[in-house]
């Protein structure tokens, strides 16, 4: 997601145990009591996000927007993923961030304290298919967009070979 999408519909997705190679990575159900565990998109957002400096501060200030939907939204537990590594590692760790982001990354520390249960995960963009093609299909709008239902065609594409 790195070119300034969200894609809050998105589940934990990690190979545990292995090494996570382009042949093992793939989408797996999150948690239970997360969200859809059949992996279908219950809501899309999109947003094309403007005077980005660089791909950290995309996929941070993408992560700032999510919590900031899900608030809105009063979703209570929540998964947020990315995959930039660094800004997941940010937002784990405990203490102000220094960093040229950190005033983002603190607001979104703030923002997670709002919800019942929250959980941030990095995930391999090899294993997040549907946020890449969200990223590419958000360079072309010029508002925000919110989807519940006839997401996208080339996004539910996506998503239906993740899951087979």
């Amino acid at each position: 997601m790195a070119r300034g999408t969200i894609d809050e519909s998105r589940l934990h997705n990690e190979v545990k145990g292995k090494e996570k190679t382009a042949q093992n990575i793939q989408w797996t159900a999150p948690p239970e009591g997360s969200r859809n565990h059949n992996g279908e998109i219950e809501a899309l957002y999109m947003e094309h996000l403007k005077q980005v400096a660089d791909a950290e501060h995309a996929e941070c200030l993408a992560l700032f927007k999510a919590v900031e939907f899900a608030k809105e939204e009063d979703i209570t537990h929540c998964i947020f993923e990315g995959d930039a590594m660094n800004v997941i590692n940010r937002v784990k760790k405990h203490g102000k961030d220094l960093s040229y982001i950190g005033h983002v990354i603190d607001e979104i520390k703030k923002g997670c304290l709002e919800f019942s249960k929250v959980q941030v995960y990095y995930v391999n963009r090899k294993g997040n298919a549907v946020a890449h093609v969200a990223a590419n299909v958000a360079l072309e709008i010029s508002n925000r967009c919110l989807w519940y239902d006839n997401f996208p065609v080339n996004v539910l594409e996506v998503a239906v070979t993740e899951i087979i």
